[in-house]
């Protein structure tokens, strides 16, 4: 591979890392995307679609869950997830399609303790 290929792959690698770092790496998929207000406990429903998606993409150190959905759909959640090591682990889970992404976001900090 010739020094101008290697120059401008390090540069298109830059370039995404630049605008990686400029918009904070955010998972949600819509920068207008909201959640509700608050961590509360999943419906049995709920439930019913988060579990086996969590336990596909194997998620584990989850004892303790608390949800926030998305406004203006079913299949969109933030997760946070509490097991035996007693920290909070938060998750951006899409039900429809099976993708669960690390989530950490100040708009939507972890829950306290309840």
């Amino acid at each position: 591979m010739n020094n101008q290929v290697k120059y401008s792959l390090i540069g298109i690698i830059a370039l995404f890392l630049l605008i990686g770092f400029a918009n904070g790496f955010k998972c949600n998929s819509s920068s207008t995307l909201t959640f509700e207000s608050n961590w509360r406990e999943p419906t049995s429903a709920e439930l019913g679609k988060i579990i086996p998606v969590l336990a596909k993409k194997q998620v584990t150190e989850c004892g303790e869950l608390y949800v926030r959905k998305a406004n203006g759909s079913d299949t969109e959640y933030l997760i946070a997830c509490r097991g035996a090591r007693m920290i909070f682990h938060g998750y951006h889970i899409f039900t429809a399609s099976e993708e669960v992404l690390p989530y950490e976001d100040s708009a939507y900090p972890m829950p306290t303790d309840k």
